[in-house]
């Protein structure tokens, strides 16, 4: 199932932001369009991705985890096939774009997601930073730059169509629940104790209401609003950030490969800290980090640049993992589809304005400075809040910290 996961959410999502770069050009060429309007094609997918969250995990509450992966397969051929071989205006480019985004909000995050924490009780967190590896986004990039002067840009997306057809395929090996085939999650205790294992809230379904009726739904995923905005907004400024600090542009492009690079150590390591620690002692320990990074970043040249990119990126990468980690614990099996879908489409906001806000404080100030400072000051108060509602009661006078103990617990004494 791990395998699966990691499958549906890399090849997805990997596919997606790492194809596009290298057929930017080629795209403008083949509809005679501006860069603009080439780029207005990811930010119509990126609303559908996050914006469908929510129907998402409805969906996996009422179907099943293989049956919205293959729907997400099927759109996804219909998608990559459509922009293989349409030849009409860019109207048309940006129909199966969305379409796109569609397949892969079915296909990445909320159902790997799922699926991993139905399967894991223990090493929760180090099984979702495995599926979270991005393989697929740095080898894609590659691969599409070596073929594409040779096979042409429609026969490269019939080819990432192809892949999807796999996953449709490898879907049918999706086992909702270890119990379906007579096991139990891995790390899991016995049957009798095993509804108090997992989360404060997992014995029934919840409404979306009901979600939102608890405060440390608000407070984690306003806190992985943030730090989700920063990390866009980094990864979007850096290269411009190099060179105003006088590196080349190849340095400056160097920058961003360190930051992607060093996600799957920081991975690793942060998902041995959540499931040794607790995974939300371990994202106010990321958003402290990063907060200190760029104070630090706001004052450093040199060889230091690289290094605060590289740790910016640890840190950044690994904050999917543990946020769904959070909400595994504290919403059970029974609801962390739902929960994740509604978390992820709240962020939407913050993530399409992080990027142009930090635009904006560039062209009012002349530097970067400010929006490392702001970006800073905000992280801090994240971290703050985070601690709060560590130890928030809810309702039935159940904590994050207690839901994170019972879990932590019960994964040290299988």
């Amino acid at each position: 199932m791990l395998a699966l996961a990691f499958l549906s959410l890399n090849c997805s999502t990997g596919i997606l932001y790492g194809s596009f770069g290298p057929l930017l050009a080629s795209t403008e060429q083949q509809f005679s369009t501006s860069r603009a309007m080439t780029s207005l094609g990811m930010a119509v997918i990126s609303v559908f991705f996050t914006g469908l969250s929510p129907i998402v995990g409805i969906l996996i509450e009422r179907l099943s985890v293989r049956t919205v992966m293959q729907l997400g397969a099927l759109v996804s051929i219909v998608g990559y096939v459509g922009l293989g071989t349409t030849r009409a205006d860019y109207m048309a480019v940006l129909l199966f774009d969305a379409v796109i985004g569609i397949g892969t909000s079915l296909l990445g995050v909320v159902a790997p997601y799922t699926l991993v924490t139905r399967w894991f009780s223990r090493d929760r967190a180090k099984a979702m930073g495995v599926v979270t590896l991005p393989i697929v986004l740095i080898l894609i990039p590659f691969i599409i730059a070596r073929l594409l002067p040779y096979v042409g840009r429609s026969e490269i997306y019939f080819a990432l169509a192809a892949i999807f057809i796999v996953i449709f395929l490898l879907a049918f090996l999706v086992i909702e629940y270890p119990e379906d085939i007579g096991q139990r999650a891995w790390g899991e205790k016995q049957e009798s104790e095993g509804e108090e294992v997992v989360g404060c809230v997992q014995r029934y379904y919840l409404t979306t209401r009901q979600i939102f009726s608890y405060p440390v739904f608000w407070i984690i995923t306003l806190g992985f609003s943030c730090l989700a905005a920063a990390g866009t907004a980094f990864t979007t400024h850096l290269v411009a950030l190099g060179a105003e600090r006088q590196l080349s542009p190849t340095l400056a492009s160097m920058l961003l490969t360190i930051y992607a690079g060093a996600g799957i150590p920081g991975n690793f390591i942060f998902g041995w800290l959540a499931d040794r620690f607790t995974a939300a002692r371990t994202l106010v320990g990321i958003a402290l980090g990063e907060a200190m990074l760029c104070y630090i970043l706001s004052r450093a040249t040199g060889l230091g640049i690289f290094v605060i990119a590289g740790l910016l990126g640890a840190c950044a990468v690994a904050v999917p993992m543990i946020h769904g980690a959070i909400f595994s614990s504290y919403f059970g099996t029974t609801n962390v589809s739902r929960a994740l879908g509604l978390s992820y489409a709240i962020k939407l906001p913050l993530i399409l304005g992080a990027t142009p806000f930090a635009g904006y404080l560039f062209d009012r100030t002349g530097s970067y400075n400010t929006s490392l400072l702001f970006s800073s000051g905000i992280l801090f108060l994240t971290a703050g809040a985070i601690c709060i509602a560590i130890y928030l009661p809810d309702r039935n006078g159940r904590s994050l910290a207690i839901a994170e103990g019972i879990h932590l617990q019960a994964a040290q004494n299988p």
